[in-house]
Formats: C-alpha cells, structure tokens, sequence
C-alpha cells in the first residue's frame, strides 16, 4: 500500500517531493482536507478493489486547497497489488458550477422579490420547467413539476382554450404571447395571472418556449376599483352639469319673461 512513483503535478499540488513520497501510503499523506472522506474511500477499496470519480479536496503543506476528482484501482502485476490513482484538478469547473449556482440563487431572490416566476418546455421532451415563484403562485409543492397539458389546465375553464391557442400560436409562428388569464390554484384559490410567452427559434423551428407568471390579481382588482371610481365621479360630474343646465335654463326663461312684459326698451335690452 506504498506508494513507489508519483508525477511532477502531484509533487506540485500536495508539496511532497517524490523522496518523501515514496514508500509512504497516499491515503497516509497528510493531504486530505476531509479525514472522513479518506476512510470512506480506504474501505471502498478493500472491499470493492477500486473507486470511481470520488470528488475530495487537496490540501498541501502551505495549507492551499484545490479540489479534486480522483479515481482509484487495484490491478495484480504478477504477484504484487498495485493501486493506480487518476486524480484530476477541477478547481475550474467548480467555479463555473459555484457562478451558476450563485446565478441561480439571484434569480430566485429576484423572482421572489418580484413575485415573477418563469417557466420553460423543452419541445423535444415536452418537458415543463418551473421556477420556485412559479411553484408558489400556483400552490403546488416544489419539485412536482406537472406536464404541459396539467398546467395549461390550471387555468380557469374558459382561459383554456386562450392559453393553449397562444402556445400554439408560439410554437408553429414564433409569435410571443402577452395574456392576462384568471387560474385556479392546486388549492382551489381562484386568482388572475400575467403569462408571456416566447420562443427560442433554431434554423427556423422553435426548439423551445419560455416565459414569466406573474399573480396579478391584487393589481387587477386595484385596477377594478378604480375604473369603478372613475365611472363613479363620471356620473356625478355629468349629473351635477344636467342640474347646473336645468338651473340655468329656469334662469333664462324667467328672463325671457320679463323681457316680454316690459315696455321699456333699455330694460329689455338688458333683460335679453
């Protein structure tokens, strides 16, 4: 279980020379920043004879860490057992992994500070995608993504037809849809919702269709009400000019009586 060569990257990354190295254990080394994992990976060996892309990290003499994926297999050279260990550094790639997480984590705080959520249907698999705000304004538990026949049929019975014309429409044309439709949430919650949709188009046929869901009910019913004000001071604006012309109209008939009954032609003038 000693190790007889190791490369000049292993040398670099752990801050063993090979004379130190050699003749030691690697699983001895003290390069495991997770002891645990090292165990783990000691019993798997003995009792399996090899392990498999097992991500772990690195740590060197300076305390530096990287992170690494390492595979592991015994192979029997006449009468001798020798462990041959791939390790490969993938510091790069858990960057990216770490930025798109850290992507994801914004959307989803945006989303939810803007009570926006976002959905997608790959065409191919006709598989629905829901995002985590999504999953909120239609009340279904996160994680159960329903199919793109259920979520259409979250929409109320007559916004039906509406919706799946519009996807339709996407679909065959490209054309995106902005549509405001009342639905009924997994908990029976009657609410309108603004959906958009689009189209991601690849040598002229659309590979997929995405969008926003948005509950817009609390501002529809603002909306609501004050169109309903608004009609309100309508009327009572058209009702007080119908009085002010009724008042005026008596007025002007008094005035007109006069007129006829005075012989004096400067009141008269006056008068008319």
């Amino acid at each position: 279980g000693v190790l007889v060569d190791c490369s000049d990257e292993f040398c670099e990354l752990t801050g063993y020379n090979r004379e130190e190295a050699i003749g030691r254990n690697i699983l001895d080394l003290n390069i495991w920043a997770e002891p645990e994992l090292r165990a783990a990976m000691r019993a798997t060996l003995e009792r399996d004879g090899h392990v498999e892309g097992i991500e772990f990290v690195i740590k060197n003499r300076r305390g530096a860490t990287t992170p690494m994926q390492m595979s592991a297999h015994y192979v029997m050279i006449g009468a001798d057992r020798l462990l041959l260990t791939f390790a490969l550094d993938i510091s790069s790639r858990k960057q990216v992994e770490l930025a798109f997480a850290h992507q994801a984590e914004l959307l989803k705080l945006t989303g939810k500070l803007a009570q926006v959520g976002g959905w997608e249907v790959n065409l191919q698999t006709m598989k629905l995608t829901w995002t985590q705000e999504t999953f909120r304004i239609a009340e279904i538990e996160t994680g159960v993504e329903p199919v793109l026949e259920e979520g259409i049929n979250l929409f109320a019975p007559e916004a039906r037809p509406i919706i799946a014309s519009a996807v339709q429409t996407t679909i065959e044309t490209g054309v995106a849809y902005d549509l405001e439709l009342p639905l009924i949430t997994a908990k029976g919650r009657h609410i309108w919702v603004k959906t958009q949709g689009f189209a991601d188009i690849q040598q002229g046929k659309a590979v997929r269709i995405y969008g926003t869901f948005q509950d817009v009910t609390a501002s529809r019913q603002v909306n609501i009400e004050l169109t309903a004000a608004v009609q309100e001071k309508t009327v009572l604006l058209k009702e007080v000019h119908h009085r002010v012309k009724n008042n005026l109209q008596v007025i002007t008939s008094l005035l007109s009586l006069e007129a006829t009954r005075s012989h004096d032609f400067a009141i008269t003038a006056v008068l008319k």
